[in-house]
């Protein structure tokens, strides 16, 4: 009798099959995690942008006492209760940067006491774009049409978020 040492050639090709499916597998089960987490992740970053300004523009609009329609939906001018003229514009001309060549466009506030030098400040963040951001005036409802483009990676990711805020507080 004698003892056999080794792989036969058919052993050997059956082990670099099976080694071969499952390296294919772990390639595609690795690539699926990967494009899913590039997907979710604009989505995820553009989502709580919007929900930061969406908060923000709640604040603002709890102590607000009248509204004054403006013919660009991309404007809106308030009284609150202080007396201090608050007006939010879409902006228009001046981004506050570009990324991937397109416009981020953020959302000026400008609040003006009723005496003294007026305030501003912009609702926005560096990768979201605002612009397509529209305001309506319903009485005394305010509805807020956000618009965000998450631009820091192509595709572009955009989502729409509808608010409606009373005047003076609630929903």
């Amino acid at each position: 009798m004698s003892a056999s040492h080794g792989l036969t050639l058919v052993e050997l090709l059956a082990t670099i099959v099976i080694a071969s499916v499952i390296m294919t597998v772990v390639f595609y089960l690795s690539n699926f995690v990967y494009r899913s987490w590039r997907s979710y992740t604009p989505s995820a970053n553009l989502h709580t942008a919007l929900q930061f300004v969406d908060q923000r523009l709640e604040t603002i609009f709890q102590n607000v006492t009248e509204v004054e329609s403006n013919p660009s939906p991309a404007q809106l001018t308030c009284k609150d209760t202080s007396g201090n003229t608050i007006d939010l514009e879409v902006q228009s001309g001046n981004a506050l940067a570009v990324l991937n060549g397109q416009p981020v466009v953020g959302i000026v506030v400008t609040i003006t006491p009723p005496t003294g030098s007026p305030q501003q400040f912009v609702l926005g963040r560096g990768d979201v774009s605002l612009a397509g951001t529209t305001f309506t005036v319903d009485s005394n409802v305010v509805h807020v049409q956000l618009q965000g483009t998450y631009l820091a990676q192509q595709p572009f990711a955009t989502y729409v978020m509808s608010e409606s805020f009373a005047v003076g507080g609630g929903y």
